[in-house]
């Protein structure tokens, strides 16, 4: 279970990664956040969801 979720956080990690290369303007930084702080949301539910099965 610990490893998935490892797994998981390192893919999660990967894809922020190339998403804030691809955006460089300004403007968009404000909706990266956005976009960032939902995901992180996602990922803290699913998290929780896994512990409980």
């Amino acid at each position: 279970m610990n490893k998935i979720s490892k797994r998981f956080f390192f893919i999660f990690l990967t894809f922020i990664f190339i998403f804030f290369k691809k955006i460089n303007k300004k403007k968009n930084i404000f909706l990266f956040k956005k976009i960032i702080f939902c995901n992180i949301k996602k990922i803290y539910i699913l998290k929780i969801i896994i512990n409980k099965i």
